[in-house]
């Protein structure tokens, strides 16, 4: 027999458990090993009827829970009864939720990861039910085995469903060898016998449960028996295959008859040296030699069921010694591993019923052509308790590092909840998605598996991520997670979020995202704003006593709280209703309006030039969605209108106006000396129309059509003899890519150029003017990065390049202070460029938490062959400043700056500018 039973044909090893009824006591405990013996079946949630047993297998089975204190109580079930070994839940009916019942399974495996878990499906509805819940690999990776009854599941339609599953079965009838058998047959890991007589018998399953060791498992090839005619019912025969001692296992049935016999074939008489015969109720062994001549063995089965072992002619050990075993420890599949992560984060979230930190959430504001970056940081208290969203208290804010003097920190639309922070992400890994497994790797110093998750494409329009998580190799704590946001809509164009979690001090088993860093990239007033945010938890504090008490004093004072609603962040402001209590503020105004008051001067100006007027921001006007901009200085007009959404779909459409009502000197430059008589002044009038689409997480194509108004006067020193060029009309298209990763920006435009006429200018016999001047190509490409240090440090660096074709005196690159191109100090319309390398480097440092300081370096190599520089070297030196202003809600901005190498391009610049908040 042993030669005849393939290792692939054999069944999976079958456990033998005893059920007993709630109420019944098993008496006295049998002698002998009972693991995995004993099992007791319970009503759902009757917790306190589980008997007198505590230091014995158990297996229990409850209902899905639904609330917060059904939860608790299995909780608590798996925390004091340390004898469960098996854990049933009982489905309700085919409407439940995967989702809930994949909560129930992770909470009992992190907790206990000892405890089997299966699903019952005893009945004809829960097999139904069942059925496409199984189709979710994640939710049958987080269970063990289906408990089945032989009458109600076809084991074929159960492996199909769900292969990887064992089978429990519950047997009934009055032989112990005849359910064996079914179970055998079925190939079930797990057999449950119910009926009357085998509860009040535990020395028959404790024997043989004592025989179903690890080698031991079903055989393909039944022993042949005969029962001899008792007018009893014949009892059953099971057959298996013990794999360490290569001995077939025959258990046969026993029967009330006195005179009940059974008469056992041997398979190959002469290959097994001797049967080994134990009587399973009274414990008593025999052992029977046999001889090459004998060929069955007869056995009385009147005092109870047998086991009957042959043992192989050669040593077992010789015979193990022939065998060649191939293979290796299966790995984990991908659900497997997301499966027990959730185990893990059940069992967290289980002990972490409430916790505190200081949150301090950093954000710094890129603004395409804006050559700085805007910083905020807002620090205050989290208080977050499980089954809510957690609630943010700001407590202290700096605005470019500069501590803010208000209370509170103004409305501002770019400024508000949903554009400060996503923190915590909090993405929930639920059916919705589909995972794979890409390897090993480290995260946190730990060895990891590593996961892609996608979501499925039957998700819609949901707010749904794609990304990777780091899972603990061996604990399957989640190490890491770098998620992007999918199905944005609106004026978000995208957010990617990278959680580092870390082992809270203290509490070595309880594992938050202390650290977080995100990127969100927007569309404000037809620019793209990139916002990189860094965010620390510290000082947390678990299960505080005080929770609900500190909380409370937080919504009772003046300060902003925000809580993660799902739909984002809100502001809670006070209930009129309940003094001291706190309502989501569910629609915040999107608009605000700044006044502007202060100068600017450079040398290309006769005198300073006043700055009177306002800024007004309104990012959801006709409650709509639309944005619009206008900054008005009184001779300095520039506004923005935007649909970010246009039509519902994912482009956005706006339009740009630009204009100054007083001119700027414009020289020009021959070897590095000015040409007096050539001066000009120019008053410039600009008109856009862009066209937006995201073109993934990083990358924002943009598309422009604009006009341009260009009017030229002359200047006192201007020669009579100088022709000054015609006012017109120039028509371009624009296209550009804004590139957004990692805090670093990068830029491609490119730039066509035709003037409606152009006219001679300049001297006669001695101008640059030639008529194919009048169309021009632009092209452009810029690296930018900041780098942060402690106590609000910053060193910002860009790099650019600036080309062109057909570019003459009006159309080539400028640098000035209204120029995207800066270079500190040098006046407006003085040095120009047709090709050039730039280099902007900057850094800033906080005095006192008073004044902000930033040092400005910026250099470039130009070239210009009509002002005869080739690759020439230009430098220029500023400091900026920002401080608190006079009012609350205001501040005060100044910059200075002077060129340092120019070869005879003079010039000097300053500014200074008050804005308050209204």
């Amino acid at each position: 027999m042993a030669a005849a039973i393939a290792p692939e044909a054999r069944a999976a090893r079958i456990r033998v458990n005893v059920a007993l009824p709630a109420e019944v006591s098993p008496g006295a405990p049998p002698a002998g090993p009972i693991a995995d013996l004993a099992a007791v079946w319970l009503e759902a949630g009757r917790f306190d009827r589980l008997p007198d047993i505590a230091r014995y297998p158990v297996a229990v089975q409850v209902a899905v829970p639904k609330t917060d204190a059904e939860r608790d109580a299995l909780s608590a079930l798996l925390r004091d009864r340390g004898n469960i070994r098996s854990l049933v839940f009982e489905l309700d009916g085919p409407d439940r939720a995967a989702f809930e019942i994949k909560s129930a399974l992770a909470l009992a495996r992190g907790l206990r990861p000892d405890v089997a878990l299966a699903l019952d499906v005893t009945t004809g509805d829960r097999i139904a039910a069942v059925g496409p819940l199984l189709v979710d690999e994640t939710l049958a990776a987080s269970l063990d085995g289906l408990l089945v009854r032989p009458d109600a599941a076809d084991p074929a339609e159960l492996e199909k469903a769900s292969p990887r599953l064992e089978e429990w079965l519950i047997a009934s009838g009055t032989d112990i060898a005849a359910a064996l058998a079914e179970g055998v047959r079925r190939r079930s890991s797990a057999l449950f016998l119910t009926s009357s007589e085998f509860s009040r018998d535990f020395s028959v399953a404790s024997r043989l449960q004592a025989i179903l060791t690890e080698a031991v498992s079903g055989s393909a090839e039944p022993a042949r028996i005969r029962f001899e005619a008792t007018g009893q019912s014949v009892p059953g025969s099971a057959s298996l295959y013990d794999a360490r001692t290569l001995s077939p296992v025959v258990v046969i049935g026993g029967s009330s008859s006195p005179d009940a016999k059974a008469d056992l074939e041997i398979p190959e008489p002469g290959a097994y040296r001797e049967a080994r015969v134990e009587n399973l109720a009274a414990g008593k062994s025999r052992v029977f030699p046999l001889s090459e001549d004998v060929q069955e063995l007869d056995l009385s089965v009147s005092n109870g069921p047998l086991a009957v072992r042959l043992i192989p002619g050669r040593p077992a050990a010789e015979q193990v010694e022939e065998k060649v075993e191939v293979g290796g420890e299966r790995g984990l599949t991908a659900e497997e591993i997301i499966a027990r992560e959730r185990a893990w984060k059940a069992a967290q979230d289980d002990r972490v019923r409430t916790y505190t930190a200081d949150l301090d959430t950093s954000l710094r504001f890129h603004i395409a052509e804006v050559n700085e970056t805007f910083d905020l940081t807002i620090s205050g208290p989290l208080f977050k308790q499980r089954g809510r969203e957690f609630d943010w208290a700001w407590h202290e804010f700096h605005v470019n590092g500069v501590r803010w003097k208000g209370e509170t920190l103004p409305k501002i639309p770019i400024l508000q909840p949903e554009k400060v922070t996503t923190l915590p992400l909090e993405i929930e890994l639920t059916e919705a998605y589909d995972y794979t497994l890409a390897g090993r790797g480290e995260a946190q110093g730990r060895s990891a598996w590593v996961i892609d998750f996608a979501p499925k494409p039957s998700i819609g329009d949901k707010p749904v991520y794609r990304g990777r998580a780091w899972i603990d190799s061996k604990s399957f704590a989640l190490l890491k997670r770098r998620s992007v946001q999918l199905n944005l809509k609106g004026e978000t164009l995208s957010n990617i979020e990278t959680e580092y979690y870390s082992p809270v001090p203290g509490h070595r088993d309880v594992w938050l995202p202390l650290r977080i860093r995100g990127e969100e990239v927007f569309s404000t007033a037809g620019r793209t704003t990139a916002i990189e945010r860094s965010v620390r938890m510290t000082d947390v504090e678990i299960n505080p006593p005080d929770f609900q008490k500190r909380r409370d004093e937080q919504y009772a004072s003046k300060k902003q709280i925000v809580r993660d609603t799902p739909r984002g962040l809100k502001y809670l402001v006070p209930d009129p209703g309940h003094p001291g209590g706190r309502i989501v503020e569910e629609y915040v105004s999107k608009k605000s309006l700044f006044g502007a008051a202060g100068f600017f001067y450079d040398g290309s100006l006769d005198y300073p030039i006043p700055l009177l007027g306002i800024q007004y921001f309104n990012f959801d006007l006709w409650r709509k969605g639309k944005q619009i901009s206008v900054f008005f200085g009184g001779v300095i007009l520039t506004t923005n209108f935007t649909d970010p959404e246009f039509l519902g779909t994912r482009f956005d459409v706006g339009a740009d106006i630009f204009a100054v009502a007083i001119p700027f000197g414009d020289t020009a430059y021959r070897n590095g000396s000015e040409i007096r008589s050539e001066r000009l002044k120019h008053i410039p009038a600009v008109f856009q129309l862009n066209v937006g689409h995201p073109l993934g997480p990083y990358l924002k194509g943009t598309v422009s059509l604009f006009t341009k108004y260009d009017n030229y006067q002359r200047d006192p020193d201007t020669a009579s003899d100088f022709v000054t060029p015609a006012d017109t009309e120039t028509f371009g298209v624009e296209g550009k890519l804004t590139a957004n990763f990692e805090g670093y920006n990068a830029t491609l435009d490119y730039s066509r150029l035709h003037r409606s006429s152009w006219p001679f200018w300049g001297v006669p016999g001695a101008s640059e003017y030639t008529p194919d001047q009048r169309d021009a190509d632009k092209y452009l490409a810029s690296l930018a990065k900041d780098y942060y240090f402690p106590g609000f440090r910053k060193f910002h660096a860009k790099v650019s390049y600036l080309g062109g074709s057909g570019l003459d005196r009006f159309s080539r690159y400028e640098f000035g202070s209204f120029s995207p191109n800066p270079m500190r100090g040098f006046n407006s319309g003085s040095l120009r460029a047709s090709r050039a390398w730039v280099l902007n480097l900057s850094y800033g440092l906080n005095i006192e938490d008073i004044i902000r300081l930033e040092v400005l370096y910026d250099q470039a190599l130009v070239t210009d062959p009509v002002a005869g520089f080739q690759r020439r070297y230009f430098s220029g030196v500023g400091i900026s400043g920002q401080l608190n202003g006079p009012w609350e809600n205001s501040l005060i901005r100044f910059d200075i700056g002077t060129p340092v190498v120019s070869h005879g391009v003079h010039g000097f610049s300053i500014s200074a500018l008050l804005l308050k908040l209204f």
